[in-house]
Parts: structure tokens; sequence; C-alpha cells
């Protein structure tokens, strides 16, 4: 005869196990089985009833629900992630559909020159470049890399974001188009002329100029380069008004008020007292909006002429 079973064991929620047990030697072992599969199911219902209520609990999940989708703009840059498990544009899936996603902004957006529009886009751009530069150039996907900071320097220009533009042109010129083999000339320009216009270098510029090849875009940055080395004002403010490309003009005025800083400077040195009208010519706007923006000093002006400040 079989030892009856505990009923602490696994089979435990169908009830009693030895209520259908039986040897062979018994009795009832001869009874039916329509009649043993009864009792068993008696048994059955028996067991679920003596469980109690509160064994029973409605699940809190939503099994209906789907997972929420990622927000990949809202992901923190990679150098503030640290090694959290959770999503990270260290992954190159992640970084090719924030892509995606950025690129198709942009086309909606890049013949805007108001930099409203672009201000918004800095910081997602910038956890993507991050994100790209931080795997090894996505893996060594270097066009890739190429399109993200060719965008990237894009969106700072228009976004009159100076420190960010560097930076895209730094890891642009000096890094990827030499990985990639690849050349874009217009950024080979805004690069020369950010040397001269915002570090005073104009003789790397030139360097730079020389050695590129004789296009439209570098044809108009060592124009740029040589009126801010001469501190030619006229010439400047003419390259702005008439640009190349509406990219080339908002750089010039980037820098705007630095050349009429120049300017003013040169001036001064130069002439005892000058007519207003002609300096208004030369430096490209009235005397009282260079008072408002605090170039010259009110007692600057005399009678409508601008006249060097006495020794002290």
């Amino acid at each position: 005869m079989c030892p009856p079973q505990s009923s602490s064991s696994r089979g435990s929620w169908r009830g009693n196990s030895t209520a259908g047990s039986f040897s062979h030697n018994s009795r009832t072992s001869a009874v039916p089985n329509t009649l043993n599969s009864g009792r068993h199911r008696n048994s059955n219902r028996l067991s679920a009833a003596s469980m109690a209520p509160q064994d029973i609990r409605r699940t809190t999940r939503d099994l209906q629900s789907r997972p929420t989708k990622i927000n990949l703009r809202d992901l923190p840059l990679v150098s503030r992630s640290g090694d959290s498990q959770g999503p990270s544009l260290r992954d190159l899936p992640l970084q090719q559909e924030l892509w995606i996603d950025l690129r198709d902004e942009l086309r909606t957006t890049q013949f805007i020159e108001q930099p409203a529009p672009f201000q918004s886009l800095l910081d997602p751009f910038r956890k993507l470049r991050e994100g790209v530069r931080a795997t090894n150039w996505s893996n060594g996907d270097y066009m890739f890399a190429v399109q993200v900071y060719e965008a990237a320097a894009f969106v700072a220009l228009r976004a009159r974001d100076v420190d960010a533009l560097w930076t895209c042109q730094r890891i642009l010129v000096d890094e990827l188009y030499k990985l990639a083999k690849v050349t874009n000339w217009k950024y080979i320009a805004l690069d020369a002329m950010m040397l001269a216009l915002r570090l005073d270098n104009t003789g790397e510029a030139l360097l730079r100029l020389k050695k590129a090849k004789n296009v439209h875009y570098t044809k108009y940055a060592r124009a740029v380069v040589n009126a801010w080395r001469d501190t030619n004002s006229p010439a400047y403010n003419h390259l702005m008004k008439k640009p190349l490309h509406p990219d080339c003009r908002i750089m010039l005025e980037l820098f705007h008020t630095n050349m009429q800083e120049r300017a003013l400077k040169v001036m001064t040195k130069a002439y005892m007292s000058a007519p207003g009208a002609w300096v208004e010519h030369c430096i490209g706007d009235d005397l009282p909006a260079l008072v408002e923006k605090k170039l010259l000093p009110a007692e600057r002006m005399q009678d409508g002429r601008l006249v060097r400040p006495p020794r002290q």
C-alpha cells in the first residue's frame, strides 16, 4: 500500500491527495472509474471552497497597457549618466532614432533665420553629439558622425550660439573630415572665418584657406578674413549685406559689434576729428546707436563730429 502524501506538498491545491488513492487489495478498487472521477471532482470543489477569500488578491498591474515610449530628447547627457542601466544614447539604435527625429524637424525649420526655432534644438543635438563621440563615432560610422556634427553646427549658428558652433567646427574640421575622407567647403570657410573673427588668428585662417580648394565659399571667407585683418569696416559691412549664403551673413552679424569697436579705435588714433556722416558710413551704424551699444562715449560726439578724447 502506497504511503499517504503530505497535504503541504506542491500538489496540495488538489486537496487531500489520499482521497483518490487506492491499493489493489482494497475492495474499493472495484469501484467503477466514473465514481472515482466523481469523488476526485468533489475533492477539487471542496478544496476550492475551503480557500479563504483573502488568499486571492486582484493584480494591480494593467495587463492591457503597453510600455510607454521613451522621449529620447529627455535622456540625460552621456557625460552625466554615469553607469546607469537605463536607456542611454550610447545605444546606436537610439542614436539613429533621435537623429531621424531631429532631422525631420530641421527639414521644416531650415529656411528660418530667426534663432528661436533652433534654440530648443541645441540640447538634443548636444546629447546626440556626446553619444556619437562616446561610442567612437557610432562604432566607426564616420559619415553618420559627419551628418550629425554638420547639422549640429548649422543649428548652433542659426541659434547664435558661438561656443556650440566652435565646438562643432573643431570636431568637424580637425577630426571627422580626416577620418571620413570628405570635405564640405562651406564648413571649412565658416571655420576659417571663426578663426579670424573669434580668435583674431588671421594668419592661421589664411593658411588654411590657401590649402583649401578655390571655390565660392573659400573666396568669400578669404575676403572676410582680409577685411578683419585690415580693420576694413566698409568692406566687412558690404560682405555682410551681400552674403554668399544666409549662414555667412549670420556669422558676420555675430561679430559685427567687434568690428565696429576695432574700427572706432583705429579712427580715434588716426584722426583728431572726423565728420559724423563719414564715421557712420564706415562703421555701418549711426553715432547714437554706437553710444547706446556703449562703443562710443557720449562726450566723443561734438556738433555732429567724432572727436578724439583729451589726453589725461
